[in-house]
C-alpha cells in the first residue's frame, strides 16, 4: 500500500510543475488609422451622406470664396486680424463659419488611457508656448462677445485615466467635464453636452434670428452677420469622433448644415498662411534680405570690394586710350597739358618755335590768313588758359586742329 501511495505523490508531483499561472490585463489603446488621424472623421462622413455639396479637409489655407457655404474649424486657426477680415466679408456675403473655441484641434487624444481631458492644458499650443489671442480676440469684439471664466467649476479640472481601461471615458462611453445645454433652433430644440474652461457674455444686443442657449452666460451662440451666420461654441468635442452620437449633437450638426448649399470645410490650420507668417516675422525677413544685398554689393562692385588683380598682357585700344586720358585730364583740371601739347607740335610744324615758346606776332597773322580764322580765334587757342567750360574746350580744340591741317 505504502509503495501504491508514493507512486501516486510522486506523480502528482511531477504534474503539479508543469502548471503555469496566467494573469489577464486590459489595456484600451483608442483609435487606430485614419479615426486616429483625424477626429471629425466621423461627422464628415456623416456630412457626405447628407449633403449634396463636397466636404473637404484642409490643414492649411482656407479659401473663402464663392464656392465653400461653411467653415467648421478651431478658433487657434484665426492667425491674423487679416485673415478674421477675410472671413467676415466672406460671413456677410452668405457663409458659415463654425468657431470651435476650445478643445477643437486635432492634437487631443479622446479615448483610450492616454486621452487628455485635462483643462489645465486647453490654453496652450502644440507648437508654441502659447495661443496667440490676437486675432480671436479681434473676433470676439467685432461680435460684441466676452470670454470670461467658466463661473460654475463643473467644467474645469480632470484627472488621469491610465491604468482604468475600462472607465467610461477611456471607452468613449461618457463625456467629462460637461454640462448640459438647451438650444432651440428653426424651432426644434436641441440637447448639448458642453465644456470649456471659459463661457461667452453678450455685450450687446441679440438680434431677432440669434440662436442661444439661453443662459446668461452662453456656450453656444449662433449669431447673424450681414446675409451670414458665425456659430460660436466653447467645447469643440460634441463634434469628434466618439462623441458625435450623443445626445443632438449629429442632429445640431445637420441643421447647421442646412443654411448652406455650398462646399463644407473642415479647417485644421496646421499650416500658417503667407501674409500671416509675414507679418510675424517680416522683420528678421527683411534684415536677412538687406544682410545679402550689402554681401552682393560687397562682392560684385570692385570699388567696395577685394581689389581685382591686373593681367600680366592686356591689349588696348590705341584710340580707347587716349580718349580716356583726356576724360582723365579734364575730369581732374589738367586740360591744358593737353592744349600745350597741341600748341607745341603746331609750333614746331611751323617752323617758327622759339626758345621761350612765344608766338610771334607775324606768325599769328600767317596763321589767321592761311587757317581762315579770325585773329581773335588764333590768339585765343593759342594763348588761353584756365578753360573750365566743356565748350570752351572744344572750339580751342577745333581752332587747334583747323590751323594744324592749313599748314
Amino acid at each position: 500500500m505504502k509503495k501504491y501511495l508514493g507512486i501516486f505523490l510522486l506523480i502528482m508531483l511531477v504534474s503539479g510543475c508543469g502548471q503555469k499561472t496566467y494573469v489577464t490585463i486590459d489595456y484600451t489603446d483608442g483609435y487606430k488609422g485614419a479615426a486616429k488621424l483625424n477626429p471629425y472623421l466621423a461627422a464628415q462622413t456623416f456630412l457626405r451622406e447628407a449633403h449634396s455639396a463636397e466636404v473637404k479637409v484642409k490643414n492649411g489655407f482656407v479659401r473663402y470664396d464663392a464656392e465653400t457655404g461653411m467653415v467648421i474649424s478651431p478658433a487657434s486657426t484665426l492667425s491674423s486680424e487679416i485673415m478674421v477680415k477675410k472671413m467676415l466679408r466672406w460671413v456677410r456675403n452668405g457663409g458659415v463659419y463654425v468657431c470651435l473655441l476650445e478643445r477643437g484641434e486635432k492634437r487631443w487624444v479622446d479615448i483610450g488611457e492616454n486621452c487628455d481631458h485635462d483643462t489645465s492644458d486647453w490654453g496652450w499650443d502644440w507648437n508654441l508656448d502659447e495661443v496667440d489671442n490676437e486675432p480671436l480676440d479681434y473676433l470676439l469684439d467685432r461680435m460684441s462677445i466676452e470670454l470670461i471664466d467658466d463661473p460654475s467649476g463643473k467644467t474645469t479640472g480632470g484627472k488621469s485615466y491610465r491604468g482604468d481601461p475600462k472607465d467610461p471615458v477611456v471607452l468613449g462611453e461618457e463625456l467629462p467635464l460637461v454640462e448640459t445645454v438647451q438650444v432651440e433652433m428653426n424651432g426644434t430644440d436641441y440637447e448639448l453636452q458642453l465644456g470649456g474652461t471659459q463661457v461667452m457674455k453678450m455685450n450687446g444686443s441679440l438680434a431677432y434670428n440669434d440662436v442661444t442657449d439661453g443662459e446668461p452666460h452662453h456656450r453656444f451662440l449662433g449669431l447673424e452677420h450681414g446675409s451670414g451666420r458665425i456659430y460660436f461654441i466653447t467645447d469643440g468635442r460634441l463634434f469628434r469622433n466618439p462623441y458625435l452620437v450623443m445626445s443632438d449633437h449629429a442632429a445640431m450638426l445637420e441643421s447647421m448644415r442646412g443654411e448652406v448649399s455650398a462646399d463644407i470645410v473642415f479647417g485644421y490650420g496646421n499650416r500658417r498662411g503667407f501674409w500671416s507668417l509675414m507679418i510675424s516675422y517680416a522683420g528678421p525677413a527683411l534684415l536677412g534680405v538687406f544682410a545679402l544685398l550689402v554681401f552682393w554689393l560687397w562682392k560684385s562692385i570692385p570699388r567696395f570690394g577685394p581689389l581685382l588683380e591686373i593681367p600680366e598682357s592686356h591689349a588696348r585700344d590705341y584710340a580707347q586710350s587716349v580718349s580716356n586720358t583726356g576724360r582723365f585730364l579734364w575730369k581732374y583740371k589738367s586740360a591744358g597739358v593737353l592744349l600745350t601739347s597741341m600748341r607745341e607740335n603746331l609750333l614746331r610744324r611751323s617752323g617758327m618755335f622759339n626758345t621761350e615758346g612765344q608766338a610771334q606776332e607775324a606768325m599769328i597773322e600767317t596763321f589767321a590768313e592761311k587757317s581762315g580764322l579770325d585773329v581773335e580765334e588764333v590768339i585765343e587757342a593759342l594763348t588761353r588758359e584756365n578753360i573750365n567750360e566743356a565748350g570752351d574746350m572744344v572750339r580751342i580744340t577745333r581752332n587747334l586742329q583747323t590751323i594744324l591741317k592749313s599748314l
